[in-house]
C-alpha cells in the first residue's frame, strides 16, 4: 500500500497455500501459522494456559484415509505415472467417435458412464457393511458421521452422470442422501454465490437431522466455509496434482463446526490415490520449514502425528 511519496511501498500478500510465494521472500520476511503449529497450540494450551479457555478447541484434527482403487478397480492405471486414472474410470458417452475412441454401442445413452457397472460397484463397495469393513459409508455409525460430504469428481459430464446413479442407488438415493451437483449442467458450471446457496439449501438449518452429498470439479474449494461437511473423497487428479489446489480442497472440511450441540472433533479425507497423498502430504511441510531447505523429517513427524495418513489395504487398515 502506498501511503506517501515519502515513505517507500510496503506490501503484504496473504496465502493460505503459499507455495507461489514463498521461494520470493528471505526467511525474516516470511510469518507462517500453519495446521502444525494450531495443532501444538490446541494440544498445548491446558500447559501453557492453565485454567483459560482454549481458543484453538474448536479446530478439528484432520485424518487422512487412503484406498489404493488400482487393487480394488484393476485396469484403470496411467500409463505415465501409473496412478489410478480417475477421468477414464468415470468417462462419459459423448456420441463422438474422435473423443470416445470407438462407437458409441446402441444400448448406451450420452452422457452415460462407459464403465457403468464399475462405478456402480465402486458405490456398492463404499456402503458394504461386514466385521471386517472400514469403508466410509458401511455403517449407520459411518453414515451419521458422514452426514455431509464434499465427493470431487473429474469434470462437469462426469458429475452428472455420477449424480443420477447416485439417485438411483438403495443406499445414496434412497431418499436419506440430499445429491447436491455444483458441477452444472451440460457445460456450464454455476455461479459461485448459486453453487453456496444450493449447497446450504441440500443441508438445511439442522444437518444433524439431514444428510447430504455434494459434487464438485472445482468449485467451493476455495474461500469458502460449509460447516457440516466433515469428509471430501478425492476422486479427481493425479499423482501431478498441483499441491495447493489439493490443500485448499482438503482443509475445506477442517471448518470448526457446532452440529446439534456437538462439536466437530475430527474431520476425514478419503484419497484414492495413495502416492498423491503422501507426496501432499511432503509438500504441505514446506510451509513449516525454512525457505530453500529440503523436507525435514522432524516437522514431517510432527504433521503425521496430527495430520496421519491411514492406508487401507482391501477394506483393512
Amino acid at each position: 500500500i502506498k501511503l506517501d511519496s515519502d515513505y517507500p511501498t510496503k506490501i503484504l500478500e496473504l496465502s493460505g497455500t503459499a507455495f507461489n510465494l514463498i521461494e520470493d521472500y528471505n526467511e525474516d520476511e516470511i510469518y507462517t501459522w500453519d495446521y502444525i503449529m494450531e495443532q501444538e497450540a490446541k494440544m498445548n494450551w491446558k500447559l501453557n494456559h492453565f485454567g483459560d479457555p482454549n481458543p484453538y478447541e474448536e479446530l478439528p484434527e484432520l485424518k487422512i484415509f487412503t484406498y489404493d482403487l488400482n487393487k480394488l478397480m484393476p485396469g484403470y492405471e496411467a500409463v505415465f505415472d501409473k496412478a489410478f486414472n480417475f477421468r477414464e474410470f468415470f468417462r462419459v458417452w459423448t456420441n463422438d467417435v474422435q473423443k470416445d475412441g470407438k462407437e458409441m454401442p446402441s444400448t448406451a445413452k450420452e452422457g452415460q458412464f462407459v464403465y457403468e457397472d464399475d462405478v456402480r460397484k465402486f458405490l456398492d463397495m463404499m456402503c458394504i457393511s461386514n466385521d471386517e469393513n472400514n469403508y466410509p459409508f458401511s455403517t449407520e455409525k459411518y453414515r451419521s458421521y458422514f452426514r455431509h460430504s464434499l465427493w470431487m469428481v473429474p469434470g462437469v459430464k462426469e458429475a452428472k452422470a455420477l449424480s443420477k446413479m447416485l439417485h438411483e442407488h438403495p443406499v445414496f438415493g434412497s431418499g436419506q442422501f440430499n445429491i447436491i451437483n455444483i458441477a452444472g449442467d451440460g457445460d456450464e458450471e454455476i455461479e459461485y454465490k448459486d453453487a453456496l446457496e444450493a449447497v446450504n439449501k441440500g443441508i438445511g438449518p439442522n444437518p444433524e437431522k439431514t444428510y447430504s452429498i455434494t459434487l464438485s470439479c472445482g468449485k467451493l474449494t476455495t474461500g469458502v466455509t460449509v460447516k457440516p461437511w466433515t469428509a471430501v473423497f478425492m476422486l479427481s487428479g493425479s499423482y501431478n496434482t498441483s499441491a495447493s489446489t489439493y490443500l485448499q480442497t482438503i482443509f475445506r472440511v477442517q471448518s470448526p463446526a457446532n452440529i446439534g450441540g456437538k462439536q466437530k472433533e475430527k474431520c476425514y479425507v478419503f484419497d484414492f490415490a495413495p502416492d498423491r497423498s503422501l507426496k501432499m502430504v511432503a509438500s504441505a511441510t514446506r510451509l513449516s520449514i525454512k525457505v530453500g531447505t529440503t523436507v525435514d523429517r522432524k516437522i514431517l513427524g510432527k504433521f503425521l502425528n496430527f495430520c496421519p495418513v491411514i492406508s487401507i489395504d482391501g477394506s483393512k487398515m
